[in-house]
């Protein structure tokens, strides 16, 4: 029996990775590309608002209608704006939300995989939907992207090690909506870092410096393939 990744009970959910009212504000179609290791092909999908076909098989229906349709309202007030490059304050509550969601949404893209590869941990899924802690780890960046029209999702197993089949080592995922980019990679060991800070990403988690929106310098589409392949074994 498949179960849902956030709880024991029956996977009964089959739901797009992102939330119909995201789609329906993308209106361009929307693709994703998952690698579950170094030197595999992704895992490829694509298709136009609703008709958008990548959907996950392990959620039940209780997570899916209660606390994820609950993050859904809190972060759409913030996810809206920063997709049609409206200027809003980012505070420690609002980068939070975006975080939780930011860690809900890998954890769900992850779950298009093998079961047996998942990165995540029973324990840091069950413990974002009981308490919305973060896993250890996780850090998230957000950019604005020079144009309006795109919508994608990248997502990237890292290997801990050269060897074929390696445990996974870390695992991150690139979200352009608009022209918003979120970025959230998860490490554990920290094996892999950033090469670099990447002029034009800001970093909002964990929480520290202060975050202004929008950054003074936009991501060029060239530029996008770079940021999602910037980390490295370090």
């Amino acid at each position: 029996m498949r179960s849902c990744v956030f709880c024991d009970q029956r996977a009964t959910s089959a739901e797009h990775l992102l939330p119909e009212w995201i789609l329906n504000l993308l209106g361009s179609s929307f693709s994703a590309d998952v690698w579950f290791g170094d030197g595999t092909e992704p895992k490829s999908w694509q298709g136009r608002g609703r008709s958008a076909q990548l959907k996950v098989k392990y959620l039940c229906r209780g997570c899916n209608n209660g606390w994820m349709s609950d993050l859904e309202t809190k972060v759409r007030y913030l996810i809206g704006p920063l997709m049609h490059d409206l200027s809003v304050p980012l505070d420690d509550v609002s980068r939070q939300t975006l975080a939780v969601w930011s860690a809900k949404t890998a954890m769900v893209l992850e779950s298009v995989g093998d079961e047996e590869g998942w990165f995540y941990s029973t324990a840091e899924r069950w413990q974002l939907r009981e308490t919305r802690a973060m896993p250890a780890g996780l850090s998230m960046w957000l950019g604005r992207c020079s144009r309006s029209d795109l919508s994608y999702c990248e997502g990237r197993a890292l290997s801990g090690s050269a060897s074929p089949g390696a445990p996974s080592a870390g695992f991150a995922v690139t979200l352009v909506m608009g022209r918003l980019v979120v970025q959230v990679l998860t490490v554990r060991p920290p094996i892999y870092q950033a090469r670099n800070a990447y002029n034009g990403l800001l970093q909002a988690w964990p929480l520290g410096s202060r975050t202004t929106w929008p950054p003074s310098r936009s991501i060029a589409e060239e530029e996008l393939e770079a940021v999602g392949r910037r980390f490295s074994r370090g």
